[in-house]
């Protein structure tokens, strides 16, 4: 099971991505993701992350529903709790009214 926070890679993405959903919901086999891109993208809500793993920018308001347990995914590492709480403070502002 991927768990929030989780920077994956998954068979048939050219590009990693963030884990944003929690990991009550993960446990569904499914997970919400945001793609992580190597170049900033033209768009207002992004997060910048950077690890000894991978480095880029999380486009917050691009989340997609991916079925985790049919594509398989790799956890190739976690951003800090802090920087998480960030991005999912952009996507809630999606919401807000």
């Amino acid at each position: 099971m991927v768990e929030q926070g989780d920077m994956i890679t998954v068979r048939g993405i050219a590009f990693p991505l963030l884990v944003v959903s929690k990991n009550e919901y993960n446990k569904c086999g499914s997970a919400i993701v945001c793609p992580i891109l190597k170049q900033q993208p033209d768009i207002t809500l992004y997060e910048y992350i950077e690890s000894d793993v991978l480095s880029g920018y999380v486009c917050c308001d691009n989340m997609k529903l991916l079925n985790i347990d049919e594509r398989g995914a790799f956890v190739k590492g976690r951003i800090p709790l802090v920087t998480m709480m960030d991005i999912l403070g952009k996507i809630q502002a999606i919401f807000d009214y």
